[in-house]
């Protein structure tokens, strides 16, 4: 229910009337029931069971003012009423009132389609005209080809359009001797900017390798399949090279193991090494890193190994070189990266110095491994890469 302080709107509508039943024309009414005339509007009239002296007959004028009493009382007489059961509250709405007892509502008919008076057809389609034979414009063709292939085919076809010409126009062997020239050079440069893999097992002997003295004699080559190195050498390969990345695998028999890179000859290169810190069940190690001038080491420069060795277990290294950036990791890992220019170019190699005892299995040099430089290589593989497939026949 609505609260005491909530102000109900005005209405201009009559207020809600409880349904009048006027009896049918043409037919006496029973004398117990006044006439619905006489009742007053909005008043609730008590209810009278018909006796059995008054009640009238199993006609159409009796039954009706039965099943009037009937729907208006909502109760049969003379039937006990159920108890009230408990409902819900519910809160008064403003809405606007409107008679509608027994009223009929106006029936509204479906809504039909809109008629109309044609139907209107449009023709989206041509007639079919007689096949004919298509005219061939070879010109518009090859035109719409040229268009359509890639930019390097054009080119490609342009200069062997004019190299043909020039030699039909030209038939004598300067021409030749100028085109010769010129595709030796493009071969040349395509060699230069090729990838390069080399790979070194030592089981060949140390000729790829160069040094100083009888650096060969320290170096010792085993059955197994690996060698311990003594003096600097360098591979000779390499010598030339600015940009490179080498992996080998080591194990570690005593102090450390050393290499050097970027190496213009034996008394100018970087030098690093891999130094055991500590034996035992969870060794410690170091990466060393200087650089040698004249022959003299410059200061060195310790790093501790983060990554997890065994002692006697053979490890992959890998060391990268470009530009001024270097770095090293340990089975893939990154131990260290640094920055220097002292030396530009130069070639890698390995070397122990005294009280150092190591195992070199296998080494890995690689250089311009992008796309380009594969696809160069693919073309015209470099000497270095062809001296590392002769040899390994």
């Amino acid at each position: 229910m609505a609260s005491a302080a909530h102000t109900p709107l005005a209405f201009d509508s009559p207020p809600l009337r409880k349904p009048a039943l006027t009896p049918v024309t043409g037919r006496p009414a029973p004398k117990e029931a006044p006439p619905a005339a006489q009742a007053p509007a909005g008043k609730m009239l008590p209810a009278k069971p018909l006796g059995a002296a008054s009640a009238p007959g199993f006609g159409a004028s009796a039954l009706l003012p039965a099943l009037a009493s009937l729907f208006r009382y909502g109760q049969v007489p003379g039937t006990p009423l159920s108890e009230p059961k408990p409902a819900q509250r519910v809160a008064a709405r403003d809405r606007r009132c409107s008679p509608i007892a027994f009223g009929a509502s106006p029936f509204a008919p479906p809504s039909l389609l809109h008629r109309r008076n044609a139907l209107n057809i449009v023709e989206t389609f041509e007639y079919l005209r007689p096949v004919e034979e298509p005219v061939v414009h070879w010109l518009h063709n090859l035109v719409h080809f040229w268009d359509r292939i890639p930019g390097y085919v054009r080119y490609a076809t342009a200069g062997a359009g004019l190299m043909l010409f020039l030699w039909a126009a030209f038939p004598g062997m300067a021409v030749a001797d100028l085109l010769g020239s010129r595709l030796g050079r493009l071969q040349e440069t395509i060699r230069s900017r090729a990838a390069v893999e080399i790979e070194e097992d030592f089981k060949t002997g140390m000729r790829d390798w160069r040094g100083q003295g009888d650096w060969s004699r320290s170096w010792r080559i085993e059955k197994a399949g690996y060698v311990r190195p003594g003096k600097l050498a360098l591979f000779e390969p390499s010598m030339k090279m600015d940009n490179y990345r080498v992996e080998f695998l080591v194990q570690i028999e005593r102090q450390a193991v050393s290499w050097a890179y970027r190496a213009k000859d034996e008394h100018n290169y970087y030098a690093a090494k891999i130094r055991l810190v500590r034996s035992g069940p969870l060794p410690l190690f170091s990466l060393v890193r200087y650089a040698v001038v004249g022959g003299e080491p410059g200061p060195r420069v310790e790093i501790p190994i983060r990554v997890m060795l065994h002692d006697g277990v053979p490890y992959r290294v890998q060391i990268s070189a470009n530009g001024s950036d270097f770095s090293t990791a340990i089975e893939g890992q990154l131990v260290d990266f640094w920055r220097d220019d002292l030396f530009r170019s130069g070639g890698f190699g390995f070397f122990a110095d005294s009280g150092e005892r190591a195992r070199i299995y296998w080494m890995k040099l690689s250089q311009k491994e992008d796309f380009v430089g594969r696809i160069c290589a693919y073309l015209f593989p470099s000497a270095l890469e062809t001296r590392s497939a002769t040899k390994s026949q």
